[in-house]
């Protein structure tokens, strides 16, 4: 599904944070949201996911043309299709990784509350696709902070949404996994899902193939590659 934003407005504690801002990220793209801190960048991510309130249209728009207006779904509704991956994710004490990723499952749980079989093969499948099955049994606490980032993206990926949200998904891990981490968002858009990261990470938004939005006082500054030079860019926008 596409992301369409329309005339969005946020203003927290008196202050204005987003100011008319519209966009229309495409599907089957990775876009990256680089801009200062305090530019608005993870409000955004939070009015998409019905997390603060805000003026304007958010809507998801499927591949028919058929656009549903996100204030209209309840949270188990919205995170089938919208999974979302906080800047700083709680880790909770005595909970092994695997089930820890089994808790991206929860908008599927049916009548009884338990997981399907069809869950845990789903979550088995991922984290030996991330090569994260040699963590399984660990306790999330006891992971190193690259190791539960990659945990999180895990739980993330297991809820199947069309659409997936990154707040700084690449913080704590090394250049080898910031590899692995670009290999498998690219992997996802090239499924067909909405990639939308927030980012300091030159090393991600640097790729060609990914779609740079800059954002500045609550507005875009910069909009597609557009063949400019990533210093240009990083002028305009930093």
């Amino acid at each position: 599904m596409k992301i369409s934003l329309s005339n969005l407005y946020v203003s927290l504690k008196g202050r204005e944070v987003l100011a008319d801002l519209s966009a229309f990220f495409e599907s089957g793209k990775i876009h990256c949201i680089i801009g200062k801190n305090g530019s608005g960048k993870t409000t955004l991510l939070k009015a998409i996911m019905n997390l603060i309130p805000y003026e304007g249209g958010i809507s998801l728009v499927s591949n028919e043309g058929v656009a549903i207006n996100t204030q209209k779904l309840d949270a188990k509704a919205l995170a089938k299709r919208i999974a979302f991956l906080p800047q700083n994710p709680i880790t909770p004490e005595f909970v092994p990784v695997e089930k820890f990723v089994l808790f991206g499952r929860f908008p599927y749980i049916g009548f009884w509350g338990s997981y399907s079989r069809e869950d845990t093969e789903i979550v088995a499948d991922t984290l030996e696709k991330m090569r994260l099955s040699m963590l399984k049994n660990r306790e999330v606490q006891d992971l190193s902070g690259g190791e539960f980032q990659r945990v999180c993206l895990a739980r993330a990926i297991v809820q199947q949404a069309s659409v997936l949200l990154l707040d700084e998904p690449s913080a704590a891990l090394d250049p080898r996994q910031k590899t692995a981490l670009l290999e498998n968002l690219t992997s996802l858009a090239n499924e067909g899902k909405t990639v939308l990261c927030v980012t300091h990470d030159e090393f991600l938004f640097s790729e060609s193939q990914i779609q740079v939005w800059g954002m500045k006082n609550g507005n875009w500054v910069y909009q597609e590659k557009g063949g400019l030079p990533l210093s240009d860019i990083m002028e305009i926008v930093y």
